[in-house]
């Protein structure tokens, strides 16, 4: 039975969260809900395995769910999907939002906020189902960690409501931040799987993020590459679960996560918390 990974990457606009998609083994179908003129660098690649489903961000729950069917029943059996991107759940639950307020978000109650959160919950519910890689994309917000009217540090959030944040923390096996820095006048991008990591104002925190053990945060933007290294460790773990069975020893946990790791090599540019 194939071990299909749920992989989540949060980042802000510009640290390379959406083209992250092109790194995903072919066939790659990418439901794309985020910014108008952001998909420009991901069109016109059907020739290569590159296809891309336009959300009608007027009705993003009954559009996504359309376009996710379509792929499960049609896509991954005559196209051979292999990987389902969604960019990005923040931008879906927003143009969502604003349906569900009739474009007058100060009509907000706690009844329309649950709607919004019960309609991208249910386009979750198929995603997360689909029988395939998925990977999707959130924004993030930044928040000040503050101690007896002092600031010791940052933390990173996703730009979600709770609860779906809470979904997708459940339902990735892997979480990760996307950052960008230039260097001598280059771009160069990276992802953080660190929970929690020095900064140039105290402590650096990256709520929700996940990976097992050795992961860092200066990882490469390759979702191939996160696939490929995820299923090598699970061949791993099955092994030292099948030898410890045999010999009639404790089977290791069935998920080993990541310390806090703050050592110099595995810590991310020195200026992370000023990059874009």
């Amino acid at each position: 039975m194939a071990s299909w990974q749920r992989i989540g990457i949060g980042g802000h606009p510009g640290t390379g969260k959406t083209r992250t998609a092109l790194t995903a083994q072919k066939s790659v179908e990418i439901v794309y809900c985020d910014r108008r003129g952001g998909e420009i660098d991901l069109t016109d690649m059907e020739d290569i395995g590159v296809k891309v489903h336009m959300v009608n961000t007027n009705d993003p729950r009954t559009s996504a769910l359309a376009i996710l069917n379509e792929i499960r029943t049609v896509g991954i059996p005559k196209r051979g999907v292999q990987h389902v991107h969604f960019d990005s759940v923040s931008f879906a639950q927003s143009h969502q939002m604003s349906k569900d307020t009739s474009h007058n978000r100060n009509s907000m109650n706690l009844k329309k906020f649950g709607m919004t959160g019960n309609s991208i919950q249910d386009v979750l519910d198929v995603l997360f189902d689909m029988p395939c890689h998925v990977s999707i994309t959130f924004h993030v917000k930044e928040e000040r960690i503050v101690e007896n009217e002092k600031q010791i540090g940052v933390i990173w959030k996703p730009d979600l409501m709770p609860a779906v944040a809470k979904r997708i923390n459940k339902e990735c096996g892997l979480i990760g931040y996307t950052w960008k820095r230039v260097v001598n006048g280059q771009s160069v991008f990276g992802v953080s799987f660190l929970e929690e990591m020095p900064g140039k104002v105290g402590v650096m925190r990256f709520e929700c993020a996940k990976a097992p053990a050795g992961w860092g945060a200066k990882e490469p933007p390759d979702i191939s590459k996160w696939i490929k290294r995820l299923d090598d460790d699970a061949k791993k773990h099955k092994q030292a679960a099948r030898d410890a069975a045999l010999n009639g020893a404790e089977a290791p946990p069935a998920e080993a996560i990541k310390p806090i790791n703050t050592e110099p090599e595995q810590a991310a540019p020195a200026d992370l918390d000023n990059i874009e």
